[in-house]
């Protein structure tokens, strides 16, 4: 088992804790949860125009979400803000600089390979994922391969592991 201080340093590598900048609002493509558009319908667009900032209704396309609770924000915008360390804010932290924000560390940041379950593959995050990883991909160049089977998997894992004992016994 971890200790307390690994387990901290890992959460530390992957949540950033200060609030977000106007900067890093600037220009970004903006998901709004319906519920909370409906709510703060104004005020949301106030802060887009003021952050020359683009609402799409698209997870996929999406680098900030705005929820009406970031800890319990929902399967598909986790998904989709855990692969392209997107913010994830309530509305008074996206109009009013006061209210609860996550910042996620980019899981797209490195080549992966990934493979998915026929279950999985049935349920709408598949679909997420992959318009994802597709839309990160074009922008930054950096490729995912999708495996088609379970063995095609345990042959990449194989390799890799294999290539990991290489490495350390060097």
């Amino acid at each position: 088992m971890k200790n307390r201080s690994q387990v901290r340093r890992r959460l530390d590598q992957i949540v950033t804790a200060s609030p977000p900048t106007q900067a890093e609002l600037h220009g970004q493509r903006v998901f709004i949860a319906d519920e909370v558009f409906a709510q703060h319908r104004e005020a949301l667009l106030l802060a887009l125009r003021a952050f020359a900032a683009t609402k799409v209704s698209d997870e996929a396309m999406a680098h900030v979400f705005v929820v009406q609770d970031v800890g319990n924000a929902g399967s598909r915008i986790s998904l989709a803000a855990s692969l392209v360390g997107a913010w994830i804010l309530t509305a008074s932290a996206f109009c009013i600089d006061g209210g609860a924000a996550v910042k996620l560390a980019v899981a797209l940041a490195a080549p992966r390979t990934i493979w998915a379950s026929s279950a999985f593959r049935q349920r709408a995050e598949w679909i997420l994922l992959l318009e994802t990883v597709s839309e990160h991909s074009k922008a930054h160049k950096r490729v995912w391969k999708v495996l088609g089977s379970a063995a095609d998997w345990a042959l990449a894992k194989a390799k890799l592991d294999a290539a990991k004992r290489s490495g350390q016994q060097r």
